[in-house]
């Protein structure tokens, strides 16, 4: 771990637990799955953040079950990692803000926009029924 994908000890238990006698891939979806449906969003952090360099804060995101994309990814980086998974955290631009993003041999996973995007597609299906 490092100061970007800290260690957190209930995330790693959580991971561990989701992960028992799974599959690599079966893993990765088991995370992925979890994260997109326990954890929302911080639009009012996100909003208060102005600089680039800010470290995420995983406990934080992992107490309020919410976080900006650096705390969403790092956390499912870390979650991956724990269960023997390569993963990375990427820090890098999206339509032209800074973003993170996790990367792994199953592909690119975006913890912010599949987690921004389940609130949007709940919505439109509450409004239509």
């Amino acid at each position: 771990m490092s100061n970007y994908v800290p260690y957190h000890a209930l995330s790693i238990l959580k991971a561990k637990e989701l992960s028992s006698g799974l599959s690599q891939q079966a893993r990765y979806k088991a995370i992925r799955s979890y994260i997109n449906r326990s954890f929302v969003y911080d639009y009012i952090k996100a909003a208060t953040v102005k600089k680039r360099g800010v470290l995420p804060d995983i406990a934080s995101c992992w107490d309020k079950r919410m976080g900006i994309c650096q705390d969403l990814a790092a956390m499912a980086v870390g979650m991956l990692r724990a269960v023997g998974l390569k993963a990375n955290l990427v820090i890098g631009h999206a339509d032209g803000m800074y973003h993170a993003w996790v990367e792994t041999a199953y592909g690119i996973y975006d913890p912010t926009a599949e987690i921004q995007h389940k609130k949007v597609k709940k919505y439109r299906k509450e409004r239509v029924y």
